[in-house]
């Protein structure tokens, strides 16, 4: 069998590749990044975060952890968010703005946070 040092080289930096998209992917995916995106939702339609949860059905404690990072939210709590607020479930979770109308991402991208 012969490989060349070039095909060895190709698939280092393929696999150098296909880490780092897999770590973006987890970092995205922490609590904390999720719980950010989680209060630019709620900033661009001005809500507070009693009125956020209360609108959501979601105990006002919970809601204050998924915002902290304390806690991942739920896939089923989050679909709550897509349904009222047409975010993506990829937005919640990824962060990829890919998917929403622009009307929505426009509110994201002048929330204060």
């Amino acid at each position: 069998m012969n490989v060349s040092i070039a095909s060895i080289a190709n698939l280092a930096i393929i696999a150098a590749m296909e880490n780092a998209a897999k770590s973006v992917a987890l970092s995205e995916m922490s609590p904390e990044a999720m719980g950010q995106r989680l209060i630019a939702i709620r900033e661009a339609f001005g809500l507070s975060q009693a009125e956020i949860a209360d609108l959501l059905e979601i105990e006002r404690p919970a809601w204050n952890r998924f915002e902290n990072g304390k806690r991942a939210i739920p896939y089923d709590k989050a679909a709550r968010i897509v349904d009222r607020f047409g975010v993506s479930l990829d937005y919640i979770v990824l962060g990829r703005w890919k998917g929403m109308d622009f009307e929505v991402m426009e509110r994201l991208r002048r929330a204060p946070s």
